[in-house]
């Protein structure tokens, strides 16, 4: 895996054991925007951030492959 300097992306090369292949899955807080972006591959997931209240849990399905909570 691999974090940036100011620690806002964490990007990692994951292997999937169903398939036998791996996979790029990175997350970048983009605090000043109030987003966080999930990119699985080549697709990129937008959650605004805005939408949620502090300490409250939610689960997002992103292209029915991944499962954030």
């Amino acid at each position: 895996c691999y974090i940036n300097s100011n620690c806002s992306l964490v990007s990692c090369c994951l292997d999937d054991e169903v398939t036998g292949k791996s996979v790029q899955v990175s997350l970048e807080v983009l605090r000043c925007d109030r987003k966080v972006l999930v990119t699985l591959e080549r697709r990129t997931f937008i959650l605004p951030l805005q939408d949620y209240a502090d300490g409250t849990t939610h689960s997002i399905r992103l292209f029915g492959v991944l499962i954030l909570e």
